[in-house]
């Protein structure tokens, strides 16, 4: 019995290594995907004719639930880049003029980043995922600018006597 339990179980191994494995990625059936979520995210934000508030960025959905938990836009809240970025990624996709407008305006609202010291290393999310991917997009020299300043103030945190950059440059003094 147990050389034949033996003989079954390695031809099933083998008859398993001779199946095909199709590890082929749809893009375009993932970005399509992609597109549909940004659209009904965008209708809920525009539900009911209400005037959307572009500095509440949606940032995930906790367990749960069903709806979008907002964070309002700041220099803490560092997945705010997140969103515009990823409408000018469905943009890139789609050329629909319609999410251009909605990532410009999402953008707009993190200009203030590149005019205030920098307040820590994650301005690369927010600005670059946002700013970045709008200037690669469409070249607009204002995002350019707003990048640019940014990065001026980014430079602030490094340190050359360390060879690095701080990253919280606000827990100096909790830690010393």
């Amino acid at each position: 019995m147990n050389t034949k339990n033996l003989l079954v179980g390695i031809g099933l191994c083998l008859l398993s290594a001779c199946t095909e494995v199709d590890n082929k990625l749809e893009v375009n059936r993932a970005l399509e995907y992609c597109d549909r979520q940004v659209h009904r995210t965008l209708e809920v934000m525009h539900g009911k004719g209400r005037e959307v508030d572009y500095t509440m960025m949606p940032r995930n959905i906790m367990d749960g639930q069903s709806d979008w938990n907002y964070r309002k836009v700041s220099k803490e809240e560092w997945c705010g880049g997140f969103w515009p970025g990823i409408l000018w990624y469905d943009y890139e996709y789609t050329q629909d003029p319609k999410i251009k407008e909605e990532a410009e305006k999402f953008t707009a609202s993190l200009k203030f980043l590149s005019e205030i010291p920098a307040y820590d290393h994650d301005l690369g999310f927010l600005v670059f995922c946002s700013y970045g991917n709008g200037y690669r997009l469409t070249g607009n020299p204002e995002y350019k600018q707003v990048i640019i300043n940014t990065a001026d103030s980014l430079s602030a945190l490094f340190n050359p006597r360390v060879g690095t950059m701080l990253s919280w440059p606000r827990n100096v003094k909790m830690f010393g």
